[in-house]
């Protein structure tokens, strides 16, 4: 297990270096997937039995019942990742 883990590190890292020499810059995430990034492990974590929908589904209805004041941390943190992401696009463009 750990060699496979290796070799898929290795080939990662190649593409990874592969595409930000060429590629596009990486979207920015929403609001709703820096979210889930944060949730979904405590509540795989309380539940291990969730299946994956059955998480997606509970994060989209704690999302949907969450106040405007709770969200706004993650509102900030997408709209300054998008800033970053206009930044390198523009640069990309400019070199194309």
């Amino acid at each position: 297990m750990k060699k496979e883990n290796a070799k898929y590190l290795v080939k990662k890292a190649k593409y990874e270096e592969k595409r930000s020499k060429n590629g596009t810059p990486k979207r920015s995430p929403t609001s709703f997937s820096l979210f889930t990034k944060d949730r979904r492990p405590e509540l795989k974590h309380n539940d291990p039995n969730l299946s994956v929908t059955d998480i997606a589904v509970k994060l989209g209805h704690e999302w949907s019942n969450m106040s405007g004041k709770k969200k706004r941390p993650y509102q900030e943190e997408a709209a300054r990742l998008k800033s970053i992401y206009d930044l390198k696009k523009e640069q990309w463009l400019s070199r194309q």
